[in-house]
């Protein structure tokens, strides 16, 4: 009797291990799915022209994207891509912006 119960308890605690096991298999296999599909992007970079009430916040809102942590860090990159020492820009003259891609 004390045999039987043993050998079931035996039989759980494998059971349990392979489910165990099994689970975080699937868990490491589904991060690395993940880990694909959020490929790291490529940044590029292309010229706008200036537009009439065109700023540079307003230029950041439209091609800002989640690399960047704020919308001062985008307009700051801008800035140091184009060597502006200010916040003016003028309309008809051209800005390289960044933007990324998969």
């Amino acid at each position: 009797m004390k045999k039987r119960i043993y050998n079931k308890i035996i039989m759980l605690t494998i059971l349990v291990v392979i489910s165990i096991i099994t689970l975080l298999f699937f868990n490491l296999l589904s991060g690395k799915v993940k880990a694909q599909d959020s490929a790291p992007k490529v940044k590029y970079f292309k010229s706008i022209e200036i537009m009439e009430d065109d700023t540079l916040w307003s230029i950041a809102e439209c091609h800002i994207s989640i690399q960047y942590s704020s919308m001062q860090d985008y307009i700051e990159e801008v800035k140091k891509i184009n060597n502006i020492k200010g916040d003016r820009i003028h309309q008809g003259c051209y800005l390289t912006v960044p933007y990324y891609e998969k």
